[in-house]
């Protein structure tokens, strides 16, 4: 970056121009903003490009270099001096400028803090461990690297471009919501015309629309299963709804009399999220791609969708046209459909593999019952602590997800965790349970 877009002089400021030109050169330099092999502009440039007078950043030079922060190297200029920076603090040098935002008390201002919501907490480097038994997460062999890469260099071509490149506030890619309605929906015994469906980025955005648009009054009451899924819980408290927690068992939400108070329910009758129970039909009438897709429908009255794709509009315009173009041919040529049944046939030998390495490793532990899905929910002696053992795991290799953050209810149980096997290779799945298992042993 140009040192000079990194200067911001204040004429107003107690402090000399030449004082805040050493001060914000220094820091930038400490901060890495400027590279050791660019040279500082001549001071001619400089204090043609800050307005000020040549003498102000000559003595400016000057001081920096008799400090440590430029070195001058003849006939090519001042640079920076790399051997301090391998012992030179940022904080030491911040300078104090009049007005500077970094200086305000930002937190008295927010109105909420959502870094210190309870979350999911998943290392980044997870596809480095040797038994990541993570939820959400797809093996990279899975992926179908090949059918994708045709439906997005088809989705460039010239007249894709023309197709999509127009900015659509109102509608979403034709061929994507036919794709939804005619192929998707159907299966799910679902029929709907093309104004109920909204594409999304992701399911995590629509569920955020729709808190906005329906929670955001103090006089709502959402029912959230419990455990349930944690960010949605999150969601709904950043709303000003009030949340009744539903409690769930081996066949999912209980319907008893609270349901009654509830103005809205979120329910996961399929694969519950995280306890994988399915509730059966006497109670209850996107990861088969790649979460990093950011790809997600909604379903809804036209009334509502309406109103959600206007809510939209106001956030981010619209999810990426090319994107949706790619996923409208990907689902078009029928690679979905081989995608979903190679998904189809690994997760049920990890399934299998998973359950027998559980009840032969494990068996000291309940595991919720569950008709297929991508993980197993464990509930351990009432005095086991799932956090504990995650730490310990993490040591060798293990990934596993503690399940205390996912109930509302206080106490929180600390004896429950999920197993994810989208992720782990079949090979992996008896050893890493093994290990798992003598991790416990000496809890």
């Amino acid at each position: 970056m140009s040192v000079e877009l990194l200067l911001n002089l204040d004429d107003h400021s107690k402090r000399s121009l030449q004082k805040q030109i050493v001060d914000q050169i220094a820091f930038a330099i400490v901060n890495g903003n400027i590279a050791l092999d660019q040279p500082l502009p001549s001071s001619r440039h400089l204090s043609s490009q800050l307005g000020v007078g040549r003498n102000t950043v000559v003595l400016a030079y000057q001081t920096l270099l008799d400090d440590g922060y430029l070195i001058s190297r003849e006939r090519s200029g001042y640079f920076v001096n790399a051997a301090l920076l391998r012992g030179a603090k940022p904080e030491a040098i911040a300078p104090d400028i009049t007005g500077d935002p970094s200086t305000l008390d930002w937190s008295s201002r927010m109105v909420v803090q959502p870094t210190q919501m309870r979350k999911i907490s998943k290392p980044a480097n997870w596809q480095q461990f040797p038994y990541p038994f993570i939820y959400g997460q797809i093996s990279a062999n899975l992926f179908p690297v090949n059918h994708w890469r045709e439906c997005s260099r088809d989705a460039v071509s010239v007249g894709a471009i023309r197709h999509w490149s127009v900015e659509r506030l109102d509608h979403d890619d034709p061929l994507l919501i036919d794709q939804i309605r005619t192929r998707l929906l159907p299966r799910r015994g679902v029929m709907v015309e093309r104004d109920n469906i909204l594409v999304t980025v992701g399911a995590q955005q629509g569920l955020a629309l729709i808190a906005q648009l329906l929670f955001a009054r103090d006089d709502v009451t959402v029912g959230l299963e419990d455990p349930g899924y944690v960010d949605v819980r999150n969601i709904v408290e950043l709303s000003q709804a009030s949340i009744s927690a539903l409690p769930v068992d081996d066949d999912g939400l209980i319907i008893n009399e609270s349901i009654k108070a509830c103005d809205y329910l979120y329910v996961t009758p399929s694969h519950q999220s995280p306890t994988t129970v399915t509730m059966p039909l006497a109670r209850s009438m996107s990861k088969t791609l790649s979460p990093g897709l950011r790809l997600g429908y909604l379903v809804g009255s036209a009334e509502i969708i309406k109103q959600l794709r206007a809510l939209r509009r106001l956030l981010l315009r619209h999810p990426a046209a090319n994107n949706q173009h790619t996923l409208g041919l990907f689902l078009e040529r029928g690679y979905h459909d081989s995608l979903i049944a190679k998904i189809y046939a690994t997760y049920s030998e990890r399934y299998t593999l998973m359950l027998e390495a559980v009840k032969r490793h494990l068996p000291g532990f309940k595991v919720a019952k569950s008709s297929g899905g991508s993980s197993f929910w464990l509930r351990g002696p009432a005095d086991f602590d799932s956090s504990r053992l995650a730490e310990l795991a993490l040591d060798k290799g293990i990934i596993i997800e503690p399940g205390e953050v996912h109930f509302i209810s206080l106490p929180t149980p600390k004896n429950c965790f999920r197993l994810g096997f989208s992720a782990v290779p079949s090979e992996d799945i008896e050893p890493g349970i093994i290990l798992l298992a003598e991790l416990i042993s000496t809890l």
